[in-house]
């Protein structure tokens, strides 16, 4: 019992290290390309996706899709931060800066 305990703490801790780790990273980060301004987006498949390596592949051409758009190149030339997240029902979705 004490060891799930600890570990509970322990996670709740790297929990917190990783978050704000993530806030330096953005604060240090925001307003550094002249005429482009930080956003924040939250995205959700219409499908009900629910297996990590199948999101990341679905993400990962929708990174390449959005390059060739605006760069006409498939290089990584966004800059972006992502989480993947479950929601209740299991279902994947991101939240992207």
């Amino acid at each position: 019992m004490k060891e799930s305990v600890n570990h509970q703490e322990h996670l709740k801790k790297s929990q917190n290290r990783a978050r704000n780790s993530l806030r330096r990273i953005i604060n240090a980060n925001h307003g550094q390309y002249p005429g482009c301004s930080t956003k924040f987006l939250t995205l959700t498949f219409r499908e009900h996706i629910t297996e990590v390596e199948q999101a990341n592949y679905e993400f990962k051409k929708f990174v390449m899709r959005l390059n060739y758009k605006f760069f006409d190149s498939g290089n990584s030339n966004l800059r972006y931060l992502a989480v993947p997240e479950f929601t209740k029902i299991g279902r994947i979705h991101y939240h992207v800066v």
